[in-house]
């Protein structure tokens, strides 16, 4: 993608929009939550394929909108994508940007088209959320410069055993694909085979409490979790503002996990409980991004809110 064809795509970012286009008045929201979804079309093709699986284009957008008013949704494409597919995406919501090589016989330009958009609107203060949709490992910088700008990152993909680990544990959240295609779901979360998954959500129970629709129950587990999850937080200063203690969502996950693994995990995971669960917090602002400071540490980390109401209630439970 040229410069030339950056400024035009991200100068209509903050223009009206016209009544066919993602953005509607029941999911228009304050500019800060401006949603920008960035596809990586051929990724997602080769695993649908593998996988003879199905997606509607639009899903994606759908999708997007939970996170705020999606202001533009682009699709990044090789040369060679088929007419057809590319009049879909189109008709879907999607603008196409084209990805031919940039030498003789080369491969496509996908992943460092996508890496330029994303830094080229890291300067619009309205757009707040970042999708990106792909199991490449190759954004793993991506995601890192969208969080160390304060930016969140959402990651679309279509399962765990077409995704770079790496990616999955950089990210702060990822929603899988299959869940919405139009065949199930065929492979485990990884490290979940052989104990069914996990139903539990996380984000829910903070909201009913919040809500006051919910209370903490001792003997659900999910709930217990949360509690041991506070109290190590709080009892370890991983998650303080001291310098020496800074760490991004992934580590602190992982760090928690260590410590409190052996109270739980003949029934929950790392990889599914404890990302859920930190994922939760970070959405309530439990656990609050900081970005990156000049002078100091050049990395996104998360410190614990320990006044908030909710670690209040369920710690004082």
């Amino acid at each position: 993608m040229t410069g030339e064809q950056e400024k035009e795509s991200v100068e209509t970012l903050n223009s009206p929009e016209p009544e066919s286009d993602n953005r509607t008045a029941s999911t228009k929201k304050d500019a800060s939550s401006d949603v920008v979804v960035l596809y990586d079309y051929e990724n997602l093709r080769l695993t649908l394929e593998k996988e003879n699986a199905s997606l509607n284009f639009s899903d994606l957008i759908t999708q997007a909108r939970h996170y705020g008013n999606v202001a533009r949704s682009v699709a990044f494409i090789p040369l060679h994508t088929p007419a057809d597919s590319q009049g879909q995406l189109r008709f879907s919501g999607f603008r196409i940007e084209s990805c031919p090589p940039r030498k003789f016989k080369g491969p496509d330009t996908c992943d460092q088209a996508i890496e330029e958009f994303v830094r080229f609107c890291l300067n619009y203060t309205n757009i707040g959320t970042f999708v990106i949709v792909s199991g490449d490992g190759d954004f793993i910088d991506t995601v890192d410069e969208i969080e160390n700008n304060g930016k969140k990152c959402v990651l679309f993909h279509y399962n765990y055993a077409h995704i770079s680990r790496l990616l999955l544990a950089r990210v702060g959240e990822a929603i899988n694909l299959a869940n919405f295609a139009g065949t199930p779901e065929p492979a485990t979360r990884p490290n979940s085979a052989g104990k069914g998954g996990s139903n539990h959500n996380y984000f829910k129970m903070l909201e009913g409490l919040r809500d006051g629709t919910a209370t903490f129950n001792g003997g659900d587990i999910s709930w217990l979790f949360l509690k041991e999850i506070f109290f190590c937080l709080k009892d370890t200063g991983m998650a303080s503002e001291d310098l020496g203690c800074r760490k991004s969502l992934s580590q602190l996950r992982t760090g928690v996990w260590q410590k409190i693994s052996e109270k739980f995990d003949q029934v929950l995971t790392e990889d599914d409980d404890c990302y859920r669960a930190f994922s939760a917090l970070r959405d309530f602002s439990i656990l609050r991004s900081k970005a990156k400071e000049q002078h100091k540490d050049p990395n996104t980390y998360y410190v614990l809110d320990p006044d908030h109401l909710l670690v209040a209630t369920i710690l004082g439970s």
